[in-house]
């Protein structure tokens, strides 16, 4: 008889020394063995026995060793929807879930539910592509990235949500100024991490370092700003996920190219300079 997720958790928790930060990561394991959703309904099927017993020891070790249970799972909740997420993207932080959220709201404001078109740029597994297409109907969703591995995680979270888009591999805003195509809005969220030494091990080890820190610092940024007015229609919106300690430097950016348009910074639940939204006149 197999034992039950209950007592596969309860033994997995002891053997760990009950760890706290462990509870969650250990329910998702065994909620995703035994095809439960949502996950909060764990305790609800605890007494069901385990599916795959040796499956969830492979998971455990690879637990373990430091490894997000995001990739051992193949599997991201972002803004209460599932994402398929490995070790050629990042993981969503809940940061971008208000990045996401602010993007939404803003663009509603500004262009009052009419048509657009929506560049998702460093897309990655186009979780704020997706997100943002499912709360703004009637937009035209564009997503780009410089690596074919990202975008191949893309399309399988293009074909599991069963959404049509345009997909362009490039360097930033190069595909777009050769093609000359203009957007209503660009959401982004580029390599921002300045000080490496404060990438936690865990993210250093698993997660793609191209996509944290570029060999340029805030180069992205800087290549969507001097050419913002080829690649945003007038009125549009650039929303930019920040670096808790690049607003200084953005500034100087801002200035140097788009003096003449506005921007606002927004902070995130932690009080920490998160968001970036500049309005082209």
């Amino acid at each position: 008889m197999k034992p039950t997720i209950g007592e596969v958790y309860r033994n997995a928790l002891r053997s760990i020394n009950n760890l706290e930060s462990a509870k969650y990561d250990l329910r998702l394991m065994l909620c995703k063995i035994n095809d439960i959703y949502p996950y909060s309904n764990f305790f609800v099927y605890q007494d069901q026995e385990i599916r795959d017993l040796r499956l969830f020891t492979r998971y455990f070790m690879r637990y373990l060793n430091k490894e997000p249970v995001e990739y051992i799972v193949n599997e991201a909740i972002f803004l209460g929807e599932k994402f398929y997420v490995d070790k050629r993207v990042l993981i969503p932080r809940v940061e971008t879930e208000e990045v996401v959220l602010k993007a939404i709201e803003v663009a509603k404001e500004t262009f009052k539910e009419k048509t657009i078109d929506v560049l998702d740029m460093c897309t990655g597994s186009a979780i704020m592509g997706i997100t943002f297409l499912k709360h703004y109907k009637n937009a035209n969703l564009t997503i780009s990235d410089i690596s074919k591995d990202a975008l191949d995680v893309a399309k399988i979270n293009l074909s599991n949500h069963e959404i049509n888009t345009k997909i362009v591999q490039g360097d930033a805003t190069k595909p777009f100024l050769e093609s000359k195509q203009k957007f209503d809005v660009i959401l982004a969220n580029p390599p921002y991490i300045i000080n490496e030494h404060e990438i936690d091990e865990s993210v250093r080890n698993f997660e793609p370092y191209n996509a944290l820190v570029d060999t340029h610092p805030l180069y992205v940024y800087e290549s969507i700003f001097a050419h913002a007015k080829s690649m945003v229609k007038e009125g549009g919106i650039i929303v930019l996920e920040i670096g808790y300690d690049t607003k200084d430097k953005l500034e100087v950016m801002l200035k140097k190219y788009l003096a003449k348009c506005k921007w606002n910074f927004y902070s995130d639940i932690n009080h920490c300079d998160r968001i970036l939204i500049v309005y082209i006149l």
